[in-house]
Parts: structure tokens; C-alpha cells; sequence
């Protein structure tokens, strides 16, 4: 057994959810054909501001920042669908500078469950472990976003996909009210305190209008354009990029990331869930595509890191080390074992290459 590594028991299919809402949980493979998806596709609108602040968020902000509550959205009427909405696509990851690349022959599979035809019903099982190798690619990517929004000061997580750019979830940049952060930092592989990588400070925030002015979770993704570090290193410098999925047909595997703040977590150490594809969201209102689950009992704090799919330690190009989702909401407080991400589609897509050169 691996040393801090934490064992969950397996989930035999079939068995009674203990922890459910308002209706029963369908599991779907979200597949879907390419002429239903494309007759369905409304490209959304993105929308973008700037922190009135252009100062990094000072230490003491660091230490007294709460994490951003990992939200639970309200039930409704839907109209959304499952899947695809155009052809699946990547965007090839990058090493920091002076980074090799591994020599593994395949891609990691995880250390989890294996995905299953059908997905799984509630909990679907994982393995969580805490990352003592943070400087490893793909890892080296993720760190905290400390930010403050409406007077307050929190935390969430986020990964580097561009030479500036860092993916988190839509509620770490505006409050779906119409007000986005004042200030932001990112720190990339945080431990306890320690900052390997430095500081790097955010301006731009670019999400959806569907989130930013309507709390539409199908929706709650962003895009944050941050400076240099006190190296003069950009993101990708410091610390490699993730590459980017977008369209892919489920069941498929992910390493999920985060720094989760509240209890039993403390905020100071990145985390890992190995999970695969669980069920599709089918208590979610709203319009867009239909959001999904896999298992993880990460709390506040770990909103915005991201899942890595085909995760493979060291190696970099079009076909590991993607991502294509992160952590967004649960069903709280009955479901604290899942954890639920938008589906990143054509329009997930169009945001990365509205606020990033990758396009």
C-alpha cells in the first residue's frame, strides 16, 4: 500500500443510494449522434471585466482568506441534453521551460475504479490521496487563487492552460449577480505556506453572461489572464500547461485536483481523486449541456481545480493530460461523496480561444 494513500470500498453496482435528493439519478453515457448535437448547439455569450485592483492579494489576506463554498445548485425545469454539441476535440499541454518530457509508453489510467458502460449510481467510488510530487507535470500546473468578491476575501483552485492564462470555475471570478472579483493571485504549487513558484497576479476574468449575470451552473466556467511572476517567468514558464478536451463522449477516467479548505480539509495541501464518469446531472435546470459527476469528497476551496483526463505523469502532447472538467458543485448536505462539473463543449471551446492564444 502506498504511503498516504486513503482506501475507499468499492461500490458494487446496483446497490441502494443511501444519500439522494428529489429524484432518482439516471446514469447515462451521454453519447450522443453528431447531427443531434449539432441541431441543438446555441453558442453562448462570453462576457469579460478586470479586477479594480492591480495589486497581488497581500499575505495577510492570504492567511485570513475562507474558502469559496462549494456550492449546491437549486432543481428545475431543464431543457438541456447530454453530450456533445459539435466534434470532440484537444488542445495539446506544454512542459515549463526547461522541462523533459517522460518516456511512458501510455497513459496512466488512474489508481481508481475502472469506468463502467453505464456510469454509476450514487456514490460512485474513488481514491483520494494527497500530492507529494506538486512540481511534477501535469500537477505543476495547479495551484490556489486567492481572490476577494463582495468584501471578502476567499480561496478557490485553478490550473494553467495558456502562456497567461489559468481555468477555474465560474463562481471564483464573479458572484452570478454581475460582479466580478477586485483582485486575485494565483500561487501555483502551494504547500503549507510556501509559494516554489511565486506569485502571479490576475486582471482579466472571462466566463459566460449565462453565469455571470444568470447563476446558470451548466455554465460556471472561466478563464483568468494573469501577469508575470518576480522571475518574469509567465505561467506556462514556471510551471507547463495543461492541454484541453473538449466534446468527449463518456464513460471516460479523471484525475481530479484541488486544495479543499473546509473540514475535515485545512487548505494547505493539494489533494487527488481518482474517479471515473458516475451519471449526468439530471436535476439541474437551466438550458446548456448537462453537467456530470464523478467521485470525490473534496470540500470549499477545491472549486475551479481541474480534471485531468488520460492522465499520465511527465508526458505532454495532444493526447494526455487534458483537461476537461473541474471541480464545481455538490448536492449538499446529502451527497458529500460526489462532486459535479459542467460538460466542456463547443462553447467551452470558444471561451479558451476568446481569452487565450491556443486558438
Amino acid at each position: 500500500m502506498e504511503l498516504g494513500k486513503i482506501v475507499r470500498p468499492r461500490v458494487l453496482i446496483g446497490l441502494a443510494a443511501t444519500a439522494v435528493m428529489v429524484v432518482v439519478v439516471v446514469a447515462q453515457t451521454g453519447a450522443v449522434s453528431a447531427d443531434r448535437a449539432r441541431t441543438r448547439f446555441q453558442p453562448a455569450a462570453i462576457v469579460s471585466g478586470r479586477a479594480t485592483s492591480t495589486k497581488p492579494v497581500t499575505f495577510e489576506q492570504m492567511r485570513s482568506a475562507r474558502p469559496m463554498r462549494v456550492p449546491s445548485p437549486a432543481a428545475g425545469a431543464s431543457d438541456g441534453a447530454p453530450g456533445a454539441n459539435g466534434p470532440a476535440g484537444t488542445i495539446a499541454g506544454a512542459l515549463p521551460d526547461g522541462g523533459h518530457a517522460s518516456t511512458l509508453a501510455a497513459p496512466s489510467t488512474g489508481r481508481a475504479v475502472n469506468t463502467m458502460a453505464g456510469g454509476f449510481a450514487y456514490p460512485t467510488p474513488f481514491d483520494r490521496y494527497p500530492v507529494t510530487s506538486r512540481s511534477t507535470y501535469p500537477q505543476s500546473t495547479v495551484g490556489k487563487v486567492f481572490f476577494t468578491q463582495q468584501g471578502g476575501t476567499y480561496v478557490c483552485s485553478a490550473a494553467v492552460i495558456s502562456e497567461r492564462a489559468v481555468w477555474t470555475a465560474g463562481h471564483c471570478v464573479s458572484d452570478g449577480a454581475g460582479h466580478y472579483d477586485t483582485a486575485m493571485t494565483f500561487v501555483p504549487q502551494y504547500q503549507n505556506g510556501v509559494r516554489p513558484k511565486g506569485t502571479f497576479t490576475c486582471t482579466k476574468f472571462t466566463t459566460f453572461a449565462q453565469w455571470h449575470t444568470g447563476l446558470n451552473f451548466r455554465f460556471d466556467q472561466a478563464v483568468v489572464t494573469c501577469g508575470v511572476n518576480a522571475n518574469g517567468q509567465t505561467l506556462r514558464a514556471a510551471v507547463g500547461r495543461l492541454g484541453f478536451a473538449y466534446n468527449q463522449a463518456q464513460p471516460k477516467h479523471y484525475n481530479a485536483f484541488g486544495y479543499p479548505a473546509t473540514a475535515p480539509f485545512n487548505g494547505e495541501t493539494m489533494q487527488q481523486c481518482a474517479s471515473s464518469f458516475g451519471h449526468n446531472d439530471t436535476r439541474i435546470g437551466g438550458t446548456g449541456a448537462t453537467p456530470f459527476a464523478i467521485g470525490c469528497d473534496m470540500t470549499g476551496g477545491a472549486s475551479g481545480g481541474p480534471w485531468i483526463l488520460k492522465y499520465a505523469p511527465g508526458s505532454t502532447g495532444a493526447a494526455v493530460n487534458l483537461l476537461n472538467g473541474h471541480n464545481d458543485y455538490k448536492y449538499l448536505p446529502k451527497e458529500p461523496l460526489e462532486m459535479y462539473s459542467p460538460y466542456l463543449d463547443t462553447n467551452s471551446h470558444n471561451l479558451v480561444c476568446n481569452a487565450t492564444e491556443l486558438c
